[in-house]
């Protein structure tokens, strides 16, 4: 199931920060910091001196899951990496080009193919990895990790359930464990709650 309760108005609409940041979790200064100190890789355009970022749906779960990770982990810049690859992971494509040609991508190819990437989920979001867009909470994507002893996040990896069922309980003191899916639908939610409320008269 692909979250077909989703509202169209919130597919199309690109959100200000004060909204973003309720439906993430997260202030708007956690926001500003993600992207500038931690190089966290959004959709949006950056922009224009003296203008605010617009947001696009696919940002909004870009830093839901930023901010719930670094809840997590303590770790704002381990936590953008994963989310950075997490988003992004068709870059890897590249790589592996560049490889059977028997070189490296150049920094102007990588920085082409991220804008590209980033160009294309904003305008759909169904383009994006199935985590981004398969909302389905009977069957919810899981992102597993360890926090290393100095604290850093490490070793990602995405969980389908259903696919690749866990058949445990996870134990925490060796890694944490998150329902992104859960993450995401409460994200939009809450987005759905601050556009609806901001909407109303006064």
């Amino acid at each position: 199931m692909v979250d077909m309760w989703m509202d169209p108005d919130l597919e199309r609409a690109p959100f200000s920060a004060a909204h973003v940041a309720y439906a993430a979790g997260c202030s708007e200064d956690a926001i500003a910091n993600y992207i500038f100190k931690n190089h966290l890789y959004l959709c949006s355009d950056a922009p224009g001196r003296g203008k605010r970022r617009k947001y696009p749906l696919i940002d909004v779960l870009q830093l839901a899951l930023m901010a719930a990770l670094v809840s997590l982990s303590r770790d704002a810049e381990g936590s953008a990496r994963i989310c950075d690859d997490s988003l992004f992971m068709a870059i890897d494509q590249l790589f592996l080009e560049a490889e059977a040609q028997g070189r490296e991508p150049t920094r102007v190819e990588i920085s082409e193919e991220y804008a590209r990437l980033a160009t294309e989920y904003k305008n759909d979001r169904g383009k994006a990895p199935r985590p981004y867009n398969e909302l389905d909470l009977d069957h919810p994507w899981i992102l597993s990790f360890e926090i290393s002893e100095e604290g850093w996040a490490l070793n990602p990896e995405w969980i389908k359930w259903g696919e690749h069922r866990i058949w445990s309980t996870p134990d925490v003191s060796q890694g944490c464990y998150l329902n992104v899916t859960k993450r995401f639908v409460d994200a939009l939610n809450r987005l759905s709650h601050s556009v609806r409320k901001a909407a109303q008269p006064e």
